[in-house]
């Protein structure tokens, strides 16, 4: 397997975003915070779409993974004003899984064959239709 392609702009600027935030964080600068926050995730798909092979199979799910985490996070930075940025922003969490899911199950059908991704889709739909109201959060699906 041939590893990524650098690409040099898409990946200083998340490395900068990212420095920003963990220097916002551990210095206590919310404003620099406000900045930094709700641009890691999209210099990080711009990352991920600029190495990919030119929009291979995986790269729309991953992106659209990467958009609703970034909606996910910026709904999260004002949860104190409205908890319904907090409900927004699992959603958009929950969505951003779904979309990755559905990338690891194309990779899976591309590697595989098709019967394998089937395979997977339905044991995942199966496990998370198996918690009941009142299972610990940490048992397994139906108590496997």
């Amino acid at each position: 397997m041939k590893p990524w392609p650098v690409k040099p702009k898409t990946l200083t600027l998340f490395f900068i975003v990212a420095l920003g935030e963990l220097l916002a964080i551990a210095m206590g600068l919310e404003g620099l915070q406000l900045v930094c926050k709700p641009l890691i995730m999209p210099a990080l798909g711009a990352y991920y779409f600029a190495a990919s092979k030119e929009g291979g199979h995986l790269a729309r799910p991953v992106v659209a993974a990467i958009v609703f985490s970034w909606i996910g996070d910026v709904c999260l930075m004002f949860q104190d004003n409205n908890e319904m940025y907090f409900v927004a922003g699992l959603g958009a969490f929950l969505i951003a899984q779904l979309c990755y899911i559905k990338a690891y199950s194309l990779h899976a059908q591309k590697k595989e064959g098709t019967a394998r991704g089937a395979k997977i889709q339905v044991f995942i739909a199966r496990g998370a239709g198996r918690h009941r109201p009142g299972d610990h959060p940490l048992s397994p699906p139906g108590g496997i």
